[in-house]
């Protein structure tokens, strides 16, 4: 098992997965470079990884499907990480330690300075690196990220049940944190019993909102009534516009394409998140590690990431996915 330590033997190669060429057969390579300590730039730390994330948009990214602005190949895949600070490069300013649990995300660094960054916006800024698609990502043993953007993890939390919490975790959370309803109101969340929306029901709940399940299935039911969700929505053998207008008292959606007119009059808002900011990331990742958020998810081992892939396509998998980077 990876733990934290004061010194770690840093290896010159690693396992690691790579996309080598958009939807080829991923390639598990014993061979891949660890960058050195003495190798990291100004800002940069090092990081053993514990447990690393699948998320459908690897899949994308590794298909060529998403093809995100500076993107490379060939590269290590993956964007959501556990694992403890091994190194940090020469000039870096940061509270982190060696030793230090830490989560990486999708965002590897931004400039910090542009009005969408001041905002709370990075995930936006035109500066902008991601894991996985412009630079290496979690899918490996040895990851590098930067000391401003990787997400401090509170000693003592379980980092296999954190990892989803860094991808899906965050960006539902920020989510409705955008959202800014008040308690006692409704949301529905569609795929509620999924790898994003078991989470997304939890989080709802810890708000006080008051949640509308969407999904199917005994299976799913069952584990979002353990989250203490009564109302549940399947969208196989219910008329989920109806059910969803009952269950909240008869409130209307606002249908999709929506005229302008009845947005300004209902007062109706749309808005799109993508994912969250670094401070979206510490709150999520505190609720978790209190307890209030729990992650469903299955551990594999690094290599065998291809066969994940294969189960996650044909639908097969309940919750997330973490794999073991020992």
């Amino acid at each position: 098992m990876v733990k934290t330590q004061e010194h770690y033997n840093i290896p010159k190669t690693q396992t690691a997965i790579v996309y080598e060429v958009c939807g080829a057969p991923l390639h598990v390579r014993k061979d891949w470079p660890v960058v050195q300590p003495s190798e990291l730039e100004p800002g940069q730390v090092l990081v053993r990884m514990a447990y690393s994330g699948v998320c459908h948009s690897d899949i994308l990214l590794w298909d060529g499907t998403a093809n995100l602005p500076g993107r490379k190949l060939p590269i290590v895949g993956g964007h959501e990480d556990t694992g403890y600070v091994a190194a940090i490069g020469e000039y870096t300013h940061t509270s982190l330690k060696i030793g230090d649990p830490v989560g990486i995300k999708f965002v590897e660094s931004c400039c910090l300075g542009c009005e969408d960054c001041r905002k709370g916006n990075e995930s936006i800024c035109e500066s902008i690196t991601h894991h996985g698609s412009g630079v290496d990502g979690t899918f490996q043993q040895w990851c590098v990220s930067y000391a401003d953007h990787v997400t401090p993890i509170p000693k003592g939390c379980d980092l296999a049940a954190a990892t989803p919490i860094l991808c899906a975790g965050w960006m539902v959370y920020a989510a409705l944190k955008s959202f800014g309803g008040s308690c006692g109101e409704y949301v529905s969340i569609p795929g509620a019993g999924g790898g994003l929306g078991h989470l997304a029901c939890q989080y709802a709940v810890t708000v006080d909102f008051r949640v509308i399940a969407i999904d199917t299935g005994d299976e799913k039911r069952k584990l979002i009534e353990s989250y203490g969700i009564k109302d549940f929505v399947d969208f196989k053998s219910d008329n989920v516009v109806e059910k969803v207008k009952a269950l909240s008292g008869g409130r209307d959606g606002a249908p999709t394409p929506l005229p302008v007119g009845v947005a300004a009059a209902f007062m109706y808002r749309i808005f799109g998140r993508n994912t969250g900011n670094r401070q979206d990331a510490v709150e999520a990742i505190n609720l978790a590690a209190n307890g209030a958020v729990k992650s469903n998810y299955t551990i594999n081992q690094l290599q065998n990431l291809p066969e994940v892939f294969k189960g996650m396509g044909a639908g097969e998998h309940v919750g997330r996915n973490v794999l073991s980077c020992e």
